[in-house]
């Protein structure tokens, strides 16, 4: 297995030192040697090969460089916005959701404060080493973004929906709500050219926690949000999350 590792900065045929948990693994976990190849990539430039560079007979974490020398892939911006906006769960349920999230290609995950929230606290940090771990290992070129914890009040206000007329770039959201008589599925149009063809181009999905939304939250649904449902069965939040990205990305 190629090992890729996501580097912020780089530059061509110049020698990169790696940070030191980058450095650390691999060096101790995959035991990568002097000389041998790896990929390093980021959103600008893409992804290219890079030679293991190790310096001095004692290697530290501060003694690791990379000398990136072919490209192999041009990093371009996604065609289309695929965004998630969820309430904070339980650390390994959370850990879950964003990690399949990126794999799943979300271009955006939008933390959100609700009523039923159980995750007490969203550290940032963490979140953005789970978002890189799983870049690495999908072979994405792009990080998804990921926004700071908003309240829905506050998230509800400053939505924009679709309007073709007006704005085509602007986003349809969907929410997905327990006992709901529209399937996902009927919201989705079908063609003779691909069997499931996602509608329209820029799509969000919106998942309460575990417990659903409040009543008072379903009240304040903006009006152009389409409630659909995720099937017969009562989801845990992390698994509605990952049912309704695999129809939409």
């Amino acid at each position: 297995m190629t090992v890729r590792l996501f580097v912020p900065y780089f530059q061509p045929n110049i020698l990169c030192p790696l940070p030191p948990d980058q450095a650390h693994y691999v060096v101790h976990v995959m035991r990568l040697r002097d000389g041998d190849l790896l990929h390093i990539f980021n959103e600008s430039l893409g992804e290219f090969e890079g030679v293991l560079k190790l310096g001095g007979a004692k290697v530290s974490s501060k003694s690791v460089f990379v000398f990136p020398t072919k490209l192999l892939r041009t990093s371009q911006p996604p065609e289309r916005l695929l965004k998630l906006a969820f309430s904070p769960l339980k650390p390994q349920s959370l850990h879950f959701l964003v990690e399949k999230a990126t794999e799943l290609g979300v271009t955006h995950l939008q933390p959100l404060q609700m009523t039923r929230t159980q995750g007490k606290s969203f550290l940032v940090e963490k979140m953005q080493k789970i978002i890189q771990d799983a870049a690495e290992q999908s072979e994405r070129l792009t990080l998804p973004r990921l926004e700071p914890l908003k309240k829905l009040k506050n998230f509800w206000e400053e939505m924009e929906c679709a309007d073709p007329e007006k704005n085509e770039q602007r986003m349809t959201w969907f929410v997905a709500l327990e006992r709901e008589d529209a399937p996902l599925l009927s919201a989705l149009r079908f063609s003779e050219e691909s069997p499931l063809v996602p509608f329209p181009q820029n799509v969000g999905i919106i998942i309460g926690p575990e417990g659903g939304f409040s009543p008072e939250e379903k009240k304040s649904l903006p009006p152009c949000v389409i409630p659909v449902s995720l099937g017969k069965y009562i989801l845990r939040a992390e698994t509605a999350a990952v049912y309704a990205l695999s129809f939409l990305s």
